[in-house]
């Protein structure tokens, strides 16, 4: 009974693997730069109030908090 339970823990977990991006010559790295569309005041205070009542928005910072206000059209 327990050689069964062996080989059904060896054979969920070998099925790992690791990926990540290659960064070189011919593709290179490039610094994040956030896209920013200009908004007044009033409208920056109503995406604001609209964001922190949203879930999906809920863990960010106030840093990011601006520049996703920032990148909305």
């Amino acid at each position: 009974m327990e050689e069964k339970k062996k080989k059904k823990m060896e054979k969920k977990n070998s099925r790992q693997g690791i990926s990540a991006e290659v960064f070189g010559q011919f593709n290179k790295k490039a610094d994040y730069v956030p896209k920013i569309i200009p908004k007044d005041t009033a409208t920056k205070d109503e995406i604001k109030r609209l964001i922190e009542k949203s879930i999906l928005f809920q863990s960010l910072n106030k840093e990011d908090i601006g520049i996703v206000i920032d990148a909305m059209e």
